[in-house]
C-alpha cells in the first residue's frame, strides 16, 4: 500500500509527497543483526548511504522526524543505538534541537571516512547529502554543482 512517495532528479532537490488520509510508513533496511541503526528522512538518502557504505542497517523515514517519533522508536528498539541521520540543513538543525537527547550522525567523520576532507557544498551554498555524494562518486554531478 503506497503511503508517500520519494522522488530526486539530478537537477534538483530530493522531494517526498505524503498522500492524503494515509500515515506514515517507515522502510527498515536489514537492521536484525545491528546494534546500530541509522535513521534517515527519506528512502533515497537511506539508499544512497547503503550504495556508500555497504551497510543497510538504517531505518527510513517519509519525512522528518518528530520527538514522538523518536520516542516511538526508542520504545520499539530498546537494545539499539539510534543514530539520527538527518539531512545537514535548516529543518534537519530544527528537529534536532526539539530531540535533545539523541545521537547524532557526524557528517565531517562520514565523509572522511569517504576520502574527503571536508562536507562539500554546491554553488549554491547547500550542504550536499548522501545522494550528492552519490551521484558526485558515480560522475553524476558536476563537482561544482
Amino acid at each position: 500500500k503506497f503511503t508517500s512517495l520519494s522522488t530526486r532528479n539530478l537537477a534538483g532537490d530530493a522531494k517526498c509527497f505524503k498522500l492524503h488520509n494515509q500515515p506514515s510508513r517507515l522502510f527498515y533496511g536489514q537492521i536484525d543483526n545491528h546494534r546500530e541503526i541509522y535513521i534517515f528522512e527519506g528512502i533515497i538518502t537511506a539508499l544512497s548511504y547503503a550504495e556508500l557504505t555497504g551497510k543497510d542497517n538504517f531505518i527510513a523515514l517519509a519525512g522528518q522526524i518528530t520527538p514522538a517519533k523518536y520516542e516511538k522508536l526508542e520504545r520499539q528498539f530498546p537494545n539499539h543505538r539510534l543514530i539520527l541521520g538527518l539531512d545537514p540543513d535548516k529543518a534537519g538543525e530544527k528537529a534536532l534541537a526539539e530531540i535533545r537527547r539523541c545521537e547524532y550522525i557526524n557528517w565531517l567523520e562520514l565523509y572522511h571516512q569517504m576520502g574527503l576532507k571536508t562536507i562539500p557544498t554546491g554553488a549554491d551554498g547547500k550542504t550536499w547529502d548522501l545522494n550528492d555524494l552519490l551521484m558526485y562518486s558515480k560522475g553524476l554531478k558536476d563537482e561544482n554543482a
